[in-house]
């Protein structure tokens, strides 16, 4: 999504085991952040407004301003190594730098359209796409720059490639193209919505997701032949998308919207941000280590892939009793109302990992052995076709 929003910025993090994020360094800037990219733990890099680039050498305690040369809005940055990479921006921007940003030289990208995404697959070859449906390739690190045609005019929001040959591009009205020979000819796939898009990634060459408008969120386990609609639970859109591994992935958006999954999209749990800002951008550099952008030129980290999930569900809390609590080796649930329906019962350790799970075709009481759990805290989820309900449960 990309927006300008000018208010103050701030730093978060969030606490080991606990899913609040907390600020701890505003910036000296207040410009709408639009993208974050890590190159390893410690040094990262986020893009926005009016020309900003910020900096960080110690995993985001502190942040430098460099200068870009421009007051351009900035949308995209990625790093091919630790010191060569490249940013793109509104009016046609492209910087390079050689030297970890101490200089960023502009290219020529022989289009004055905005930019707003770019993928690099080797030090050489990368794409940008933007507005009416530009897609621009260099084969030479950024020294030309040369359009593709894709056969479309929508506005195009993220470019991935999953190798060589294979990419992919989303945009508004719920366009998805493809390309199988490195960008040479693109072809339409058949999203199943007219909804915009505007993140991709993939976990393999054949397993990938698509976020955008009205809480979509896109599945294909085969290559973009078919895409499938997954329940984020969310209603505003979702500006972009990432996974650490095949099970485990990371949404966010608006207000303050953060969800995880640890099982491939099939289910997605919120997780408390501690704000209402807009997210634009999030990136994980290391499994448990991720950093989020957005508007007012907010950041967060966490170092524990977000704490414990935490979920607003519709049912009411008296809906189901949980007992006892806390408990040592086993807990009963107790249906107290008349939603006789199958419900499934999920537990999940504070990393978002599901260790028990059961399903009841009637819950009424029911006993549930936990003496395999380590003692800690862990999130109950109770699911119906209604409904669920999220309790938190301690092992002693």
């Amino acid at each position: 999504m990309k927006r300008i929003v000018l208010l103050i910025a701030m730093v978060l993090y969030t606490y080991f085991g606990n899913a609040q994020w907390t600020i701890i360094n505003p910036l000296p800037q207040s410009n709408l952040l639009m993208e974050t990219f890590f190159i390893n733990s410690n040094t990262g890099y986020a893009v926005g407004a009016i020309g900003t680039i910020i900096k960080t050498t110690n995993s985001g305690t502190s942040w430098t301003i460099q200068t870009s040369g421009t007051t351009n809005t900035l949308t995209s940055v990625y790093f091919t190594d630790l010191y060569t990479g490249y940013i793109v921006g509104l009016g046609g921007t492209i910087l390079k730098t050689t030297n970890g940003g101490t200089n960023w030289v502009a290219q020529s990208s022989g289009t004055v359209h905005d930019l707003y995404s770019l993928n690099f697959l080797f030090s050489n070859v990368g794409y940008v796409v933007g507005y009416l449906g530009a897609v621009i390739r260099t084969t030479n690190g950024g020294t030309n720059w040369t359009a593709l045609s894709t056969g479309t005019f929508g506005e195009l929001s993220d470019v991935y490639f999953t190798n060589t040959n294979m990419g992919y591009v989303v945009g508004e009205g719920g366009i998805i193209l493809k390309t199988t020979n490195g960008g040479n000819n693109w072809s339409h796939q058949t999203s199943g919505t007219t909804s915009n898009l505007y993140s991709i990634c993939f976990t393999d060459n054949y397993t990938g997701y698509i976020s955008g408008d009205a809480g979509m969120i896109l599945k294909t386990t085969n290559a973009g032949g078919s895409w499938v609609f997954q329940a984020s639970g969310l209603s505003q859109y979702i500006s972009s998308i990432c996974f650490t591994d095949a099970n485990t992935g990371y949404a966010v958006g608006y207000p303050g919207t953060i969800i995880k999954t640890t099982d491939g999209g099939e289910n997605w749990f919120s997780q408390n941000s501690g704000t209402t800002n807009s997210f634009l951008s999030i990136s994980f550099p290391t499994v448990n280590t991720g950093y989020i952008v957005g508007s007012s030129g907010i950041i967060l980290k966490t170092i524990n892939g977000g704490g414990a999930f935490v979920k607003e569900y519709p049912l009411e809390k008296t809906t189901f009793a949980l007992y006892p609590n806390p408990a040592k080796d086993k807990i009963n649930i107790v249906n107290k109302s008349d939603l006789q329906k199958e419900t499934e019962v999920r537990i999940y350790n504070m990393q978002g990992m599901l260790v028990i799970s059961k399903t009841f075709q009637y819950l009424n009481t029911e006993e549930i052995d936990v003496s395999g759990l380590a003692k800690g805290v862990y999130m109950v989820k109770i699911q119906i076709e209604k409904g669920y309900a999220v309790e938190k449960l301690l092992i002693q």
